[in-house]
């Protein structure tokens, strides 16, 4: 709650009308208890101010999501206090470990479907979606294909990992594939 009782027009305008009138009450020979009239006029205006409220609260709520493109090397994204698409659809297999983070908001990860991934979930109070096909330890590798390392943290929050098909060229449209996308994003 805003406390522009104490510094809008209304205490500044009582506050003047007091003093002038304690300067004229006190010319006429009349004592008159300003500090304690003050006081009684900023409770009783606070007491008005919590009963009716205020008529000028906002309520914010976003609908717009953020699309992030990723190209070039880092290692690290994360959302905080907001929902956000991050697209890592060109990905080389070659593209050293990375960490994705979401603290109280909610991400979409687009990864390229040709690349295998090891995506080591953890949630604190939040959820991780894994799409269905990723690297398991029960199958064998191939040792001429490498395995991108994912380590996925969402606290008070929502990450979702999603397939999708490789950028080829620099185009801007994403094909999601809709098995592994539970999502409306």
């Amino acid at each position: 709650m805003k406390m522009d009782i104490f510094f809008g027009n209304l205490f500044w305008g009582v506050l003047l009308i007091l003093i002038g009138a304690s300067i004229i009450l006190k010319g006429m020979g009349i004592n008159f208890p300003f500090v304690k009239t003050f006081i009684a006029i900023v409770i009783i205006l606070f007491g008005i101010k919590l009963l009716v409220g205020s008529h000028n609260v906002k309520y914010f709520k976003s609908k717009k999501i953020h699309t992030v493109r990723v190209a070039g090397n880092s290692r690290e994204y994360t959302t905080v206090f907001s929902s956000n698409i991050t697209d890592l659809s060109d990905l080389k297999d070659t593209t050293k470990d990375m960490e994705i983070t979401v603290v109280f908001g909610s991400s979409v990860v687009r990864l390229p479907n040709n690349i295998d991934y090891d995506i080591e979930p953890t949630a604190v109070f939040g959820t991780v979606n894994l799409p269905s096909r990723m690297y398991k330890d029960n199958v064998v590798p191939n040792p001429d294909k490498r395995i991108v390392y994912i380590e996925a943290t969402a606290v008070f929050g929502r990450l979702d990992f999603v397939f999708v098909d490789p950028i080829v060229s620099d185009s801007t449209e994403f094909n999601v594939s809709r098995s592994d996308a539970d999502t409306d994003f």
